[in-house]
C-alpha cells in the first residue's frame, strides 16, 4: 500500500470506531465513501480492481455469519468490508483473526466490568469497530515486517 492507501484507509477506521463509540453504529453514508475511496486508491488497473473486489467480499464474508446469528451488527460488517477493499482477500484475513483477538479482550474487560457492577446500558457493548480496526492496523504492520499470521 502506498501512503495515500494508508492514509485513506486510517482516516476511515479512526471515523468508524469513533462513530461506533460514540453512537454504537456506522453509518452507510461513512461505509459508501470508505468503499469509494477504496476503489478510487486502488483500481487502476484490472488487476487492481480485482484484489479490491476479493478484498470486499472476503471481508464482508468472514463477517456474514456472526451478523445473521446477532453477535454484531449490519454496520460493522459493511466496515469490515471496506477495509478488506483496502487490504485485499489476503490481509484481510489476517486482520479478522487479529480483530476476533482484539475483541475478546474487550469482551473479557465488558464482563469483568459488567460483574463488578461498573458498566450497564448501551455502554455494556463492545464497539466491534474498535478491535477490527486494531486487527487492521496490526495486520498490517506485520505486512509491512514480513511476518505471516496466516
Amino acid at each position: 500500500m502506498d501512503p495515500t492507501q494508508v492514509t485513506a484507509l486510517a482516516i476511515f477506521l479512526g471515523l468508524a470506531a469513533a462513530w461506533d463509540v460514540l453512537e454504537r453504529r456506522i453509518p452507510n453514508a461513512l461505509v459508501l465513501a470508505g468503499a469509494i475511496g477504496a476503489v478510487a486508491l486502488n483500481a487502476a488497473s484490472l488487476a487492481g480492481f480485482a484484489r479490491t473486489a476479493e478484498g470486499f467480499l472476503v471481508g464482508l464474508g468472514l463477517l456474514l455469519v456472526p451478523f445473521v446469528l446477532g453477535w454484531l451488527g449490519a454496520g460493522d460488517a459493511k466496515f469490515f468490508a471496506v477495509v478488506g477493499a483496502f487490504l485485499g482477500p489476503r490481509v484481510v484475513c489476517d486482520a479478522a483473526l487479529l480483530g476476533v483477538a482484539w475483541g475478546g479482550v474487550f469482551s473479557a474487560i465488558l464482563l469483568w466490568r459488567r460483574r463488578t457492577g461498573r458498566v450497564a446500558g448501551p455502554l455494556a457493548t463492545v464497539p466491534y469497530a474498535v478491535p477490527l480496526a486494531l486487527g487492521a492496523v496490526a495486520a498490517l504492520a506485520f505486512q509491512w515486517a514480513g511476518v505471516p499470521i496466516l
